[in-house]
């Protein structure tokens, strides 16, 4: 709890304001609404920081009306309920000179501290679709006129106890219906004394991982697809049988002497009577790219028509 030892008196009277805002949040929109009236209360004796009686530094209504009817001195201008309404407090400022204070100074000050308080709050705040809130912010002015947040109240009391809440409370709960209900449906639905003081835009985002479950069935061997490639030849090396499979021509036999022949450096191949030299030289880069099948296709295209002996 706040305390001040410079606060603002009236009457030598220690005094904090009750006002009630509301937060609704509808189709993922937080939206804050700033109650335009308010009331006052006050302590039953005069301030003294000698003495800390709760009489004196408290001002809620649960606790100052069991002092209601002591003997107030140099409080006699004070109602005997302990609250002003808004009006009345205004009247006062006038006869200070400083009725301009309300609408200029504590009022938007007041939105201020709870602007900053909602924002703050808003990681831990648990949202709900369709949700609405009612609190009781109490507020103290000091005596250079700085407003300053004492607490806020959950479910704040709305009962008709005094002269002052007998008026102010169910207008309250009438313009909370309008606001939640009435102006929800219909946007141009007036909304009383609520005042719409901030707007935000949250989106719902679902609990991932809060209940999840997965169903389904096991997926089978014989479920699965063979694939229509044929297995790639990891062997080192240009072989014949391996380039063959890649071509469905035949290459035909050959005696021996010239498939050695063939991956040497440089082949003689004798061909009867007129004898012919064909020279071929094959290098080993070319020969372990381009294979077995290019070597020996080549020998064979150069190769006289003659028939080997």
């Amino acid at each position: 709890c706040l305390f001040s030892e410079r606060p603002l008196l009236i009457h030598c009277t220690k005094f904090d304001i009750r006002q009630y805002f509301l937060i609704t949040y509808t189709n993922n929109v937080l939206k804050v609404w700033m109650y335009k009236n308010c009331y006052l209360r006050f302590s039953s004796r005069m301030f003294n920081l000698d003495d800390f009686s709760e009489s004196i530094h408290l001002t809620n209504y649960s606790i100052q009306k069991n002092y209601a009817k002591e003997v107030r001195e140099g409080a006699d201008a004070l109602p005997a309920s302990n609250m002003w309404s808004l009006k009345r407090f205004q009247e006062h400022l006038q006869s200070l000179d400083k009725g301009f204070y309300w609408e200029r100074k504590i009022y938007p000050d007041m939105k201020k501290n709870i602007l900053a308080i909602v924002c703050a709050s808003l990681d831990g705040m648990k949202m709900e679709r369709n949700m609405f809130e009612l609190y009781g912010a109490d507020f103290m002015v000091t005596e250079n006129f700085r407003t300053m947040l004492i607490e806020i109240n959950t479910s704040p009391d709305l009962s008709s106890s005094t002269d002052v809440t007998s008026v102010i409370c169910p207008a309250v709960q009438e313009d909370l219906v309008k606001v939640v209900i009435d102006n929800t449906k219909d946007k141009r639905a007036g909304t009383g004394q609520f005042e719409l003081i901030h707007s935000l835009e949250i989106p719902r985002v679902a609990p991932y991982g809060y209940g999840l479950t997965v169903d389904g069935h096991s997926m089978q061997s014989k479920h699965r697809s063979k694939s229509p490639l044929s297995p790639i030849n990891t062997s080192t090396g240009p072989t014949v049988s391996s380039t063959a499979t890649s071509t469905p021509k035949r290459v035909p036999a050959m005696p021996v002497a010239t498939a050695t022949a063939a991956v040497g450096a440089t082949t003689a191949i004798p061909t009867g009577a007129n004898t012919k030299y064909s020279r071929y030289t094959a290098s080993s880069s070319e020969s372990s790219s381009r294979g077995s099948k290019s070597s020996l296709m080549s020998v064979i295209l150069d190769r006289p028509r003659t028939t080997l002996k």
